[in-house]
């Protein structure tokens, strides 16, 4: 049997009881229960009804795989894992979720979740996802701001979220300001983290749904959809490329961020896996082809799309594209002559640290 994997058949048969041991302490209440508190296998059995040898196997096998720190009989969640459930998106429990749910999305075609719903779900699901979206991106997002030259404009965050993407171009240019867009409680939680980066008095909120909030017209030095457009079906995505490009200034950039498909046959796994992650958590979201994205950026005004590259190894480089398109000839690095900083809500009150 050949198996298309960077790993050998042995290794790959090697993590089977590992995923195994995981889903079936998931399903039981056992990994709540170990995240929540420590004790002995027969502690843990008599807590949940489970039989106490079963148990203590999988928690040894948990432990055998740095899952469970084993000490004296008792038992406890790793700091690993710990780690782990708190830097994952949405945590380790809803990664395991939607594993179990697999077989039902066979038979069904209906997603475990929907992160692309009404505005209350997606409230609901982006307050508890979007801070672990920050340790993921942040290097991509530092790198990505090194490359482009330097900002002294408004720069207006579509769909902010954590803010990893806008607030990494804040902090590499002094001279920028940031416009977050996004719904009121992930709102809140984009404001907390650039109070907590120092970038409070720079940064300013709107709350609100991006296919209908108010935007600046022709206003913004540069404008950042960043994991936004695989949320929407393609007439979506495609009107929401073009009511944002409309928030450019002439001379100014938007940043499309995103897992696209560039016909690549058969696409790379880390791809495929992304992509069936994605059916599962949304009802109508999809990964679009790098070519139909570009269209809508030249349909919408963009004189030049080009793609930015940062350096191998960066951590979610070899599942993340990055597409900037510009609204006049594109400048390099570093110019000379960059427009003075100018505030695209003129008049208005820019939000303080509460």
């Amino acid at each position: 049997m050949e198996i298309n994997s960077d790993v050998t058949d042995r290794q790959l048969l090697d993590t089977a009881p590992a995923w195994m041991s995981l889903m079936a302490s998931f399903s039981t209440g056992l990994l709540e229960s170990l995240l929540e508190d420590s004790g002995t296998a027969e502690d843990f059995a008599s807590r949940l009804g489970l039989v106490p040898y079963a148990t203590e196997m999988t928690l040894e096998l948990l432990a055998s795989y740095g899952f469970v720190h084993q000490e004296r009989g008792e038992f406890r969640a790793s700091d690993a894992l710990r780690r782990y459930d708190k830097d994952t998106p949405g945590g380790l429990r809803l990664h395991l979720a939607l594993s179990a749910h697999a077989g039902d999305f066979l038979r069904s075609g209906k997603p475990f979740l929907t992160m692309d719903g009404s505005l209350e779900e997606r409230q609901r699901t982006y307050r508890q996802v979007a801070p672990g979206l920050r340790p993921i991106f942040a290097d991509l997002a530092r790198a990505c701001a090194a490359a482009l030259p330097p900002v002294t404009g408004e720069i207006l965050d579509v769909g902010a979220g954590s803010g990893v993407w806008s607030l990494a171009f804040a902090e590499a240019n002094p001279a920028a300001t940031v416009t977050g867009l996004d719904l009121p409680e992930v709102a809140e939680g984009f404001r907390a983290q650039a109070e907590e980066r120092g970038l409070g008095g720079r940064v300013r909120t709107v709350a609100g749904d991006y296919h209908t909030a108010a935007v600046p017209e022709g206003a913004c030095e540069l404008v950042i959809l960043a994991n936004i457009l695989h949320l929407e079906p393609p007439d979506r995505a495609r009107s929401l490329v073009a009511r944002m490009w409309r928030a450019v200034r002439p001379g100014g950039r938007l940043i499309v961020v995103d897992t696209l498909r560039s016909g690549e046959d058969p696409p790379a796994r880390i791809r495929t896996m992304y992509t069936m992650a994605l059916a599962m958590r949304t009802a109508y979201g999809r990964v679009h082809t790098r070519a139909d994205v570009e269209r809508w950026l030249t349909e919408a005004g963009a004189r030049t799309v080009r793609e930015v590259r940062p350096p191998q190894g960066t951590r979610r480089q070899e599942l993340t594209d990055i597409l900037v398109a510009t609204a006049g000839e594109e400048e390099t690095k570093g110019a000379a002559g960059a427009p003075a900083a100018t505030s695209a809500y003129a008049g208005e009150d820019r939000d303080r640290a509460r």
